[in-house]
């Protein structure tokens, strides 16, 4: 594709087929692991997501020396190889779904009627939005103000993507037991008050320091969202569930550089950080509340079916 408008047009195409993609594998996770088992399952998928990233850039780099066309060649190939990949090892999975669907007698639940699910949403929501300043707010603060160089930030998401590789799985593994709603709040704590405490050191060390406590609170939220999700949902609707959590995914995705770049512009960095960290502090406490009303009012009414009758 050469001309603009066909490039527009797309990408347009591929991001509804990717983002159509997201609440699918989400669906599809919860229906292979057992209930207890779903928080490592999706800790696990974003260990492969994070081994992407460290690689990706790599390969991508090389690629993109020798020939752009050989880096969307290897892409594009990659993908086809994925979706044959998938489609060997998942194609007997609709007849099992549909048994378990007939398994179930019990009315599928609306997203959109379950108040607590939609709190909880707008909570994601909020924490994504200052997840999402790592994506443009944070590069140049990093370097405009402290004037670290392009490689030096290259270091900083290195680290993070590195730390998650070897020690998520080993976190996940080791709350295993504790409720997930119980944990979501305190990482949503240390993810902002991560960013929050930038700007109160100085030099790179410091720099790394911080890294290392917003990615143990990513580390301790992330992969429970989406367990929490597949469980508040039944069989039939949890791709519903999946979709909207997605959709408020790319909602903070929208919303981040409007409400960040505004106030890295005209407050100062200072302010975003500080905000938050104060963020941070109103999300624990929304959490707190929030994975309350989720455990009593916790949906899955055909949880116990949908065990019984996956092999």
């Amino acid at each position: 594709l050469t001309s603009h408008a066909a490039i527009l047009a797309m990408i347009l195409a591929q991001s509804v087929v990717a983002e159509a993609l997201r609440p699918a594998t989400s669906s599809a996770l919860a229906h292979c692991a057992a209930p207890g088992e779903r928080v490592r399952a999706y800790a696990l998928h974003r260990l492969a997501i994070n081994l992407g990233m460290t690689f990706g850039p790599t390969i991508g780099g090389f690629l993109a020396v020798q020939s752009y066309d050989a880096l969307f060649m290897a892409n594009g190939i990659g993908n086809i190889v994925a979706a044959v990949v998938l489609w060997y090892l998942f194609r007997r999975e609709s007849l099992e779904v549909s048994v378990v669907a007939e398994a179930t007698d019990a009315v599928s639940r609306s997203p959109w009627r379950d108040g607590p699910f939609l709190a909880f949403l707008g909570l994601m929501s909020l924490l994504m939005i200052a997840l999402m300043q790592l994506n443009g707010t944070y590069p140049l603060y990093v370097h405009n103000e402290l004037g670290y160089s392009e490689a030096r930030i290259g270091i900083l998401f290195g680290t993070n993507t590195l730390l998650i590789v070897l020690f998520e799985m080993v976190l996940v593994h080791k709350l295993r037991g504790v409720s997930p709603a119980r944990l979501v709040g305190p990482g949503a704590f240390l993810l902002c008050v991560g960013l929050g405490l930038m700007p109160l050191g100085a030099g790179f060390a410091w720099l790394l320091f911080t890294v290392v406590v917003w990615t143990a609170g990513e580390m301790l939220a992330m992969p429970l969202v989406e367990s929490i999700v597949a469980d508040r949902a039944d069989e039939k609707s949890r791709g519903r569930y999946m979709g909207l959590l997605t959709m408020s995914f790319g909602l903070a995705l929208v919303i981040a550089p409007l409400v960040g770049m505004p106030v890295y512009e005209q407050l100062g960095a200072n302010a975003l950080w500080f905000g938050c960290g104060a963020l941070g502090v109103l999300l624990w406490i929304g959490f707190a509340i929030v994975g309350a009303r989720l455990s009593r009012s916790q949906a899955g009414p055909d949880s116990k079916a949908s065990t019984q009758a996956r092999p």
